[in-house]
């Protein structure tokens, strides 16, 4: 159960790059069961693939993709800030490639199913949280230097991750 919890920390940094990305608030409860569910979904669908993936990918392969999503979740969110929805969606996808790569770790599906009901709630208080500290945050910064942060942060905990 602690590894859930520490699997679902990365959607603080989700929810605060969405508000920070500016996302406004009205899309909120989308930004929290998005990042839920998303995390859920990749930790099921990793321990489906866990026969293909587990044995295939190292720690420095780990890496290399969770830089690339950082990178992904910075330029969608620049490109389709007229889109939120396809934002909120494709950044939530994006901040759960790390379960994705811990269920194809995963060898029994009796052990995914309970987790991932749990990633679902563990990610969606996680991201309201993260939401809620980067709004109090936002007041005080300017939406440029705002998108600059989010933008520094959603690297740094990829490359450290």
């Amino acid at each position: 159960m602690l590894s859930i919890i520490v699997l679902s920390l990365d959607s603080i940094l989700a929810g605060a790059a969405l508000r920070l990305f500016g996302v406004s608030r009205r899309h909120w409860p989308l930004i929290c069961t998005a990042t839920g569910v998303a995390d859920a979904l990749s930790l099921i669908v990793g321990q489906a693939l866990h026969l293909w993936m587990g044995a295939h990918i190292r720690a420095a392969e780990h890496g290399a993709i969770i830089a690339c999503c950082a990178l992904a979740s910075i330029a969608v969110s620049s490109r389709l800030k007229r889109c939120p929805v396809t934002v909120i969606l494709t950044v939530s996808f994006l901040f759960s490639i790390d379960n994705l790569l811990a269920g194809a770790r995963m060898h029994e599906l009796e052990l995914a199913v309970p987790m991932a009901s749990a990633a679902t709630s563990f990610s969606a208080v996680a991201c309201a949280a993260g939401l809620y500290s980067a709004d109090v945050m936002a007041r005080y910064v300017k939406p440029k230097a705002s998108f600059a942060l989010a933008c520094l942060a959603a690297v740094l905990l990829f490359v450290a991750g």
